[in-house]
């Protein structure tokens, strides 16, 4: 505690010499107002109703990035709309070379900067803590997701109940957004003020940033300058509700084995009780994921690793959720039999409180200090979550208390306290204690720690995060002591304290290419309780951003040294991450490799490592998304006594092609396929012992058709057929119809 003590200190100090305004402070805000949509509007995307002449233009943009806060090199014009159902945002994107325009019919949420698009950033509580975001490109394909001030991130999970339209021309192109009020949170009353941002991307041979607000591209905030659009009024909402039967079935047939035929039918239901506040419920909800997950390299990995919650009832007001310690991750949620949940936000107290009877299954992770456990479980239980957050100026305090009780008496109780903290444009401190409660199960069967003890821990989080046009770094110091569990959360690492910072200095070099260099060093530490040290590298490294979207990133860590069951180790590595548009037709491919010395998490060894991941889409026509994924990792032993020097391969493939028939119907065709082999030995062993040659292998495929047809927010038709091979094959055919009903 008297490193958080001292952290906090100086950086207080910091932060009051370095609080000056930038720039944009002294801009005046643009006067906008709503208009009345009082005739008939149908969303076309052509703004062509009589109401949108009425509407006050917003026309001042700026060149956020690569510039800083310049004359964009083209004009942008957004309007504002209402009546008693529904927001509208019209705007008008001029373009004088529309040919050079970049879109595609692609998935939901994936309109993406390799293509030109407009995006609303709309804070209806003028809090400015979070955003509703709504995007499209100009084929008119729907993004949405929520916008995170704290974290300055975009959840792309969340889908909302809106329409949008949109349509190219001689002088551009145009959008339509038609945005229902109870999708929204917002307050009552009369002459209102909203905050919002209008955002633009215009991806030629640079990709050119444009918003409505003149954000620097160094500040820690987007909110903090964001307009206001007033002359709204609203009343409370009608109460709107909504509900959503799902059903589901599916055959599943094994080798040698007769087949099943499953059936499961549920329901989502919510209810806006005020224009604030939001009731969610479910009862036999199908989580079936239709989408596989990605596939992630673990063959030397000592930690679990975590993958995206996508299940509609988890995914309101998800920003909430999210803090410095993970104490709540949905996922480990598994087969919940029905669930309830309530949601507030206005602009000084926000909150939400989950409860939910979960069936059981999937795998419990068990955290060490060296590495995590994991074990099936099969109990059923009781959880909770509860969230609250008080604002006050630039300041937050938060709350935070979860539960899991289970059948057979075993229980985990976390609870405590968190703050978020904005000294300036530049500085902001976040912080967070937690407290937990542990009763484990009695079933060593299962896990060989799980006798039914008590455990009791605690957890501290501080992070300081520093950014300006000129340099960027941050300092976070963690400290979990060995009896902490959050079994609704992700905290795979206990026992241990660990301090981490990154300090980089930013050149903006004014030329064709290049519009960012960035020199880098970054350290990381960490300690067991008992003070022996688990890991430390300091690693210098630089990043380069520049034309073609491309961004390159290389670091060096020479001799950093991590823990090993065979003792603490020295090793060297080498990174490389590459992400770039080379032609417009192959955007954003991602390239990483880390080679070097790798540490065999298994036997402790230094060997020869190699880990490659690639991802490649294709874009070679309009209505097709093609993409390949491709991941490699292995391990050469450096011993002389080893005949066999190959200790692992991992091999990861995925293959992912999609046909668009419209912006609603698509037909997806998926093959993945990861194959492991190995010849060690699955026992930690001494420096001098011998290797003994234990052949391993295994292989997974997964081949799948699905054709997809949504016709709202969450009216969706889903009919495929999957097939699987590892150790038994097995094959699927399957269709899920849900339906959204508003009263």
């Amino acid at each position: 505690m008297r490193v958080i003590g001292l952290i906090a200190l100086a950086t207080a100090g910091f932060a009051s010499m370095t609080g000056a305004q930038t720039s944009a402070d002294a801009l005046p805000s643009e006067s906008v107002q709503f208009a009345h949509a009082t005739d008939e509007m149908k969303v076309d995307g052509k703004l062509d109703e009589t109401a949108w002449g009425s509407a006050t233009p917003v026309t001042r943009f700026f060149e956020v990035a690569p510039g800083n806060i310049e004359a964009p090199p083209v004009s942008t014009e957004a309007r504002f709309l209402y009546d008693s159902k529904y927001i509208y945002v019209g705007i008008r994107a001029h373009d004088s070379n529309p040919r050079a325009i970049r879109s595609s019919l692609v998935r939901r949420d994936q309109v993406l900067t390799d293509q030109d698009y407009v995006e609303v950033l709309l804070d209806p509580l003028s809090a400015k803590h979070s955003a509703f975001m709504f995007r499209t490109n100009p084929k008119g394909v729907a993004t949405d997701g929520q916008y995170d001030e704290v974290l300055q991130t975009r959840d792309y999970a969340p889908d909302f109940n809106f329409d949008v339209k949109a349509a190219v021309d001689s002088e551009g192109w145009t959008a339509e957004f038609r945005i229902p009020l109870s999708t929204l949170r917002y307050e009552a009353g009369d002459e209102q003020s909203w905050t919002f941002v209008i955002y633009r991307s215009l991806p030629r041979e640079k990709t050119i940033t444009i918003a409505s607000a003149p954000i620097p591209r160094a500040s820690n905030c987007v909110l903090c300058f964001a307009d206001r659009i007033s002359g709204i009024s609203l009343s409370g909402p009608k109460k709107p509700f909504y509900i959503t039967p799902q059903v589901t079935y599916s055959r599943a047939s094994m080798e040698g084995r007769t087949a099943t035929n499953k059936a499961r039918v549920g329901a989502d239901a919510k209810w806006q009780v005020r224009s604030d506040t939001v009731l969610d419920m479910t009862v036999a909800p199908d989580f079936s994921q239709i989408e596989a997950d990605d596939l992630q390299l673990t063959a030397n990995t000592r930690f679990a690793l975590s993958v995206l919650e996508k299940r509609p009832f988890f995914l309101e007001s998800a920003d909430l959720l999210s803090t410095p310690i993970i104490a709540v991750y949905t996922r480990a949620f598994t087969d919940p039999d029905a669930g309830v949940r309530i949601t507030q936000r206005n602009n000084t107290q926000e909150y939400t409180a989950l409860l939910l009877r979960d069936a059981g299954g999937g795998i419990v992770i068990e955290p060490g200090a060296i590495s995590s456990g994991a074990a099936l479980q099969d109990f059923e239980s009781t959880g909770f979550v509860g969230r609250y957050k008080y604002h006050f100026g630039d300041t937050a305090l938060g709350t935070l208390a979860t539960a899991r009780v289970n059948d057979d008496g075993s229980q985990n109780l976390v609870y405590g306290f968190d703050t978020h903290l904005s000294l300036s444009t530049s500085d902001k401190i976040t912080a967070q204690i937690l407290r937990s409660q542990t009763r484990n199960p009695d079933r060593p069967d299962l896990l060989s720690t799980w006798n039914g003890q008590k455990l009791d821990g605690a957890a501290a989080a501080l992070r300081w995060e520093h950014s300006v046009d000129s340099w960027y770094s941050y300092l976070t110091y963690k400290n979990y002591s060995h009896g902490f569990r959050t079994w609704n959360g992700f905290e795979t690492q206990v026992g241990v304290s660990s301090l981490a910072a990154v300090g980089s200095y930013y050149f903006h070099p004014r030329n064709s290419f290049l519009t960012r260099v960035a020199p880098t060093l970054t350290f990381s530490s960490v300690d067991e309780s008992s003070g022996q040290r688990l890991s430390r590298s300091v690693s210098p490294g630089f990043s380069i951003e520049g034309a073609r979207d491309t961004y390159l990133s290389l670091s060096w860590s020479p001799h950093a040294q991590e823990i090993t069951p065979t003792g603490l180790k020295s090793y060297d590595s080498y990174s490389v991450s590459l992400v770039t548009t080379p032609v417009s037709w192959m955007p954003q491919v991602t390239v990483t490799l880390l080679t070097g010395d790798t540490l065999d998490t298994t036997t402790g060894e230094v060997g020869a490592g190699r880990t490659f991941q690639a991802i490649v889409p294709l874009r070679l026509f309009s209505r097709l998304e093609l993409s390949t994924s491709l991941g490699y990792q292995s391990l050469d032993s450096r011993r002389r006594d080893v005949a066999q020097k190959r200790l692992f391969t991992q091999r990861n493939t995925q293959v992912n092609a999609i046909y668009h028939f419209s912006s609603r119907l698509y037909a997806q065709a998926l093959y993945q396929s990861s194959t492991f082999t190995a010849a060690r030995s699955p026992l930690p062993l001494t420096p001098d012992d011998p290797i003994p040659i234990v052949g391993l292998r295994s292989d997974n495929k997964l081949s799948s058709l699905l054709v997809s047809y949504q016709t709202n927010w969450q009216t969706r038709y889903y009919f495929g057929f999957r097939h699987s091979e590892n150790s038994e094959s097995a094959s699927e055919v399957f269709a899920k119809l849900s339906y959204a009903f508003e009263k």
